[in-house]
């Protein structure tokens, strides 16, 4: 009974909720909200650092993500990775290494990540390093952690409760007791970005990670977008890692277009399938994602085709998705170029692996043919038949 009552409660809390903190209110946010100079230049640097990584310039793009740096207060996780990797492939530079390192431990207090890096401490100035590595004290907010590590904890264990009790007996009971957790998990959250305003990297470390769980689960829900906007307008939380959450939400441009995650690579074949769009909708996506610091859909795009192409790269793009397929919807896509009624462009890693692709088609194309004159053949002995004994029956 208990659970009914809260059910209801947090369904009405829902429905408030959604009247004042809708995916319209959150879309004219992101459109009103002026951009911050300083962090609009922190990315600009970031991506031409990116550009040179992916031309192999690891010099040129060390310096563009020193440039970068100066611009935020505290640089964030994903780019100071990218950045050390950068200058131990290149000239090193002692100064940068160490502020990258002090940046890293001081989001993440993991120290011995850089014990056991033997790319790390092989270097010359290593003694120095490890000395303020062993005494350094990180600036995460442990009390915060601790927080979002009991409700990404207690999200996990009451799927797993609930799995293991209802979804084999019956379904809707197990989504009902989904919708009851995400609830309050949501709401917990709220509580606690309202308790200390602005989040930022610096504050919860990588536990983004456990709001990006949250959200996953909760893709209907936009309150936490919204309270988070300023934090990433601010550069205070990565627009990457909040645009690949928003993408993956029921957020929708013009209730259409979602900001980019619009395609995936399948695991076992060689293509990156992508929705395709006229150049007016990446127009009118890219004015989002502008909005959000984020590099336009053409060069997102080059990102991705390039990353699959590099899978062993330290760089990774954010937004890369794989899914694994069977061979009769590959296939298929292949053949009609349209995925659950949408158009989709085909890209392929290279001239050989197109081939190879193509030739796969063409055999199950002829292996579905066969088959299908197969069992016309069968229909037409089976009518034959029974018009015999029809007329044996005369």
């Amino acid at each position: 009974m208990n659970k009914i009552i809260l059910f209801f409660i947090l369904l009405l809390i829902s429905l408030i909720n959604f009247g004042q903190n809708s995916w319209q209110t959150l879309d004219s946010l992101i459109l009103s909200t002026p951009l911050n100079d300083s962090v609009s230049k922190y990315y600009k640097y970031v991506y031409k650092a990116e550009d040179y990584i992916m031309k192999g310039k690891f010099d040129k793009a060390a310096s563009k993500y020193q440039k970068a740096f100066a611009y935020i207060e505290f640089p964030f996780y994903r780019d100071l990775n990218y950045a050390i990797n950068c200058e131990l492939l290149s000239n090193v530079n002692e100064e940068n290494i160490r502020s990258y390192v002090w940046f890293i431990i001081n989001k993440t207090g993991d120290k011995e990540a850089f014990y056991n890096d033997t790319s790390i401490n092989k270097l010359s100035f290593w003694p120095k390093l490890e000395f303020m590595i062993d005494t350094m004290t990180p600036g995460v907010d442990t009390a915060l952690l601790r927080c979002f590590d009991e409700i990404l904890n207690q999200d996990q264990e009451y799927r797993m409760s609930c799995s293991q009790r209802f979804i084999m007996n019956n379904e809707k009971i197990f989504r009902d007791s989904l919708v009851i957790i995400d609830s309050l998990n949501i709401n917990k959250t709220l509580g606690l970005i309202g308790q200390i305003g602005n989040l930022s990297e610096e504050q919860i470390g990588l536990k983004w990670e456990a709001i990006s769980t949250l959200l996953i689960h909760s893709k209907n829900r936009p309150e936490v977008f919204i309270a988070t906007l300023n934090a990433v307008v601010d550069g205070k939380i990565n627009a990457v890692n909040y645009s690949f959450n928003l993408a993956n939400s029921y957020f929708r441009i013009a209730e259409k277009y979602s900001l980019g995650q619009s395609y995936f690579y399948v695991l076992h074949k060689f293509p990156v399938i992508l929705f395709s769009l006229s150049r007016r909708e990446k127009n009118h996506i890219d004015k989002y994602r502008r909005k959000m610091y984020l590099v336009s859909m053409d060069r997102q795009i080059e990102k991705i085709i390039w990353n699959c192409n590099n899978s062993r790269s330290f760089y990774k793009n954010s937004f890369a998705t794989n899914s694994a397929v069977k061979d009769s919807l590959f296939y298929n896509m292949l053949e009609t170029k349209t995925l659950n009624g949408n158009k989709i462009k085909v890209y392929y890693f290279n001239q050989n692996e197109k081939r190879e692709t193509m030739h796969s088609l063409e055999q199950w194309e002829k292996s579905k043919n066969e088959q299908s004159q197969s069992k016309s053949n069968v229909n037409q002995r089976n009518i034959l038949i029974n018009s015999c004994d029809k007329f044996k029956e005369k």
